[in-house]
């Protein structure tokens, strides 16, 4: 018995960021976009503002730092400046605020 098996090809091209994170795979010939366009959004909380490029985690009260290596970016609404989460997707207060 001769079975012959007929393997598609697929060629794709991968956008790669300085930091080697894939940004995209065009398989349609398309540029990669390495600076995607941010689209700012107002933010639900009164002490928050959009940012396009926030790290990987945002610190609470609880977990100040963490000890992790970013591999993306985040975007979204951080709490602003002197004001921190009160835990994970918490509303922003005051830094003074956490309790001890």
């Amino acid at each position: 018995m001769n079975n012959k098996f007929i393997l598609p090809t697929i060629i794709a091209v991968v956008c790669c960021c300085a930091s080697m994170m894939v940004l995209s795979v065009p398989l349609d010939g398309t540029p990669c976009d390495v600076n995607p366009p941010c689209n700012k959004t107002e933010c639900p909380g009164a002490f928050e503002e959009y940012s396009c490029d926030y790290g990987c985690y945002e610190p609470t009260c609880a977990v100040r730092t963490r000890n992790i290596q970013c591999f993306v970016s985040g975007k979204g609404c951080i709490c602003k400046q002197g004001y921190i989460r009160a835990y994970d997707n918490g509303p922003c207060i005051p830094v003074g605020d956490c309790p001890c």
